[in-house]
């Protein structure tokens, strides 16, 4: 079993592990989007919209697509969940 940190690890080990899986999270994210049937960094935007909560910085992992729509859908999943669970509605949601 492979933990994210260990306490054999030095901080610097542990933050280059922590980044080096979060590249792959993305490029993974990036290839399943990629079946949603819209256009990576043009019609599909994904982003982090940085926040601070109870002093701590975080971020909101976001997805923009449908812009020129005049009304807004906010998609929000559950506890455990993730937004990669949306991938095969954006392109239908994003034309209402």
């Amino acid at each position: 079993m492979s933990f994210l940190f260990s306490p054999f690890q030095s901080q610097e080990q542990q933050q280059h592990k922590f980044w080096h899986r979060k590249r792959q999270a993305y490029h993974l994210e990036r290839q399943i989007l990629q079946k949603s049937g819209l256009e990576l960094d043009t019609e599909l935007k994904v982003f982090d919209i940085p926040i601070i909560f109870q002093e701590t910085h975080h971020f909101i992992h976001t997805y923009l697509c449908g812009e020129e729509n005049s009304k807004i859908l906010v998609l929000l999943h559950g506890y455990g969940g993730s937004s990669i669970l949306f991938y095969s509605m954006l392109k239908d949601l994003s034309q209402k």
